[in-house]
């Protein structure tokens, strides 16, 4: 009975859950800040449904490549038996569910990916761009409507300014936000002018009003890009006239910006951080330190603090990993870097990172090889790449991407649009 209900409802389990995670996300955050609950239960939902496609895998897939999959699945618990071992072993009791938290936050991604690839092959996935778009609205407007009447929480916890909305996390937010874009772009640039003009001004105030840096950067890097894929097109075909209307909308653009970019929770943060580090001209920046604080938020700072734990660690630790405990009594030695790639790395050791990567990278690496052979890029296609391009970037220089469940459900979904706009049928050449 219920393998014949997931086996005809398996892809409206992954749609609702899709379209529901803005609500989920919001709803997390009002049992923290309102109801004031020291334990997120709604990622028990969330770790539900990575069990229900787990089951899926084991007892209703059908690919040539169940096996091999399983026994990856099998593989991550036997290291996290390892892993849970060596806490027990070197920590007090007490860490332990600290650890397993954890653990499944982290691996929440490669687990849901190699279910979700295997319903991939089934031919049975398509997610459109439709639903993620909807899913990037939804989560904005739950973000606006707060902001305007004045009723969201802040962004920041002490001293900068902005707002999240009805949500908890910035960082988590400002991922999904960040690489969702292009997509939402791609998606109204087929709409009617009334409706793109209004929506865009919400978008823009919106990601403005958080007061965090990376949806701001992401979005001058899709527009950079949008824009020189556009200009090489008009140049190869001569339209010049169409050319200079850019370049004054860009002025015309650049100039209202001096304007009214000031008047932002972004550049006022900018303000109070310079101020905060008494930076009084450009070229303190350069300093080191500046660059660590101001740029990169002190990640340099903890990737050296937490660099250090792992080299005083045991050899078997180096093996399976320090853990996010490490140092728990010292909040600031504790601080995770905020870097995907270095994060999963010292917490879970050598052998976590290579069991964490090897589909990731043999996904990516089939994209590549693809997208090499290709002669001609589609807009949508385009779009796809630039929120891949988002998704390797901010995984390295702000984290909270493919180690946050709310965020790293949307790369599986971007990786799983980009290998079905590129028919490319995975595990034909090697093991994973």
């Amino acid at each position: 009975m219920i393998n014949k209900f997931l086996k005809n409802n398996i892809i409206k389990i992954i749609i609702i859950f899709l379209l529901s995670s803005p609500i989920l996300d919001l709803m997390t955050s009002l049992s923290l800040n309102v109801l004031n609950l020291s334990f997120n239960y709604i990622i028990i939902f969330k770790v539900l449904v990575m069990f229900v496609l787990i089951y899926y895998l084991f007892f209703i897939s059908k690919t040539k490549y169940k096996k091999i999959s399983i026994i990856y699945i099998l593989l991550i618990g036997i290291y996290f038996l390892l892993f849970s071992i060596l806490t027990i072993e070197n920590k007090p009791n007490s860490y332990l569910f600290y650890e397993i938290n954890n653990f499944i936050r982290v691996f929440y991604f490669p687990i849901n990916l190699i279910c979700i690839v295997n319903i991939y092959e089934e031919n049975k996935l398509n997610i459109n761009i439709k639903t993620l778009s909807i899913i990037l609205f939804t989560y904005i407007v739950l973000i606006f409507i707060p902001l305007v009447t004045n009723l969201g929480f802040d962004s920041y916890a002490y001293s900068k300014e902005g707002t999240i909305g009805f949500f908890n996390s910035t960082n988590e937010i400002g991922g999904i936000l960040s690489i969702l874009l292009p997509i939402g772009i791609y998606y109204l640039s087929s709409k009617k002018i009334y409706i793109i003009f209004p929506l865009v001004l919400i978008i823009l105030f919106t990601y403005f009003s958080l007061g965090t840096k990376v949806p701001i950067l992401s979005m001058i890097l899709l527009i950079t890009l949008i824009l020189i894929r556009y200009i090489i097109k008009l140049v190869k075909e001569k339209k010049l006239k169409k050319i200079l209307i850019i370049f004054i909308t860009l002025l015309f653009s650049f100039i209202s910006g001096i304007y009214f970019i000031p008047k932002t929770s972004f550049y006022k943060n900018l303000e109070i951080h310079l101020n905060y580090l008494k930076v009084d001209e450009v070229s303190d920046i350069v300093d080191t330190k500046i660059i660590d604080k101001f740029i990169f938020s002190d990640r340099i700072s903890y990737y050296t603090n937490t660099k250090e734990n792992y080299n005083k660690s045991s050899t078997t630790e180096k093996l399976l990993g320090i853990g996010y405990s490490e140092n728990i009594v010292n909040i600031d030695l504790n601080k995770t870097i905020e870097m995907d790639y270095f994060d999963i790395f010292f917490r879970y050791g050598i052998i976590g990172f290579l069991i964490f990567f090897i589909p990731y990278i043999y996904i990516l690496f089939t994209i590549f090889k693809k997208t090499i052979k290709l002669k001609k890029i589609d807009n949508e296609l385009f779009t796809l790449y630039i929120s891949l391009i988002l998704i390797l970037i901010l995984s390295l220089f702000s984290g909270h991407i493919i180690v946050a469940p709310s965020v790293s459900i949307f790369v599986i979904m971007i990786l799983i649009k980009l290998l079905k706009k590129l028919e490319v049928k995975l595990w034909k050449l090697v093991l994973l």
